[in-house]
């Protein structure tokens, strides 16, 4: 695996292939998760329920709400952000986030 260069693994034969496939796709995700600690998972399989599911375990994980990880302007940015609805799991947790708000999100949810 190139250094710095985050992997795109095709699921598709973990999904439909024999111990084989299953072995070494999963061998893949591992080592990418060790070495890089993130992958793209691509295929035809990769569905836009998969991918919000993933997104919702990965902010479970992560501790970011929903919202917060979706800003395109980094926090250190200044007042840049745009005033969004907090979401967590398909709920609205605050209706009413600023873009000051932003910056403590992480540190108040983590």
């Amino acid at each position: 695996m190139s250094e710095g260069i985050v992997p795109l693994i095709d699921i598709g034969p973990f999904l439909h292939g024999g111990a084989a496939d299953k072995a070494r796709v999963a061998a893949e995700v591992d080592k990418a998760c060790r070495e890089i600690g993130f992958l793209v998972v691509s295929g035809p399989d990769v569905s836009p329920e998969l991918l919000a599911e993933m997104h919702k375990m990965s902010d479970d994980y992560f501790g970011l709400p929903y919202s917060n990880d979706m800003w395109p302007f980094h926090p250190t940015a200044g007042n840049r952000f745009p005033e969004l609805p907090l979401i967590d799991k398909n709920q609205v947790v605050n209706a009413n986030v600023t873009g000051k708000d932003q910056e403590q999100l992480t540190t108040q949810y983590t």
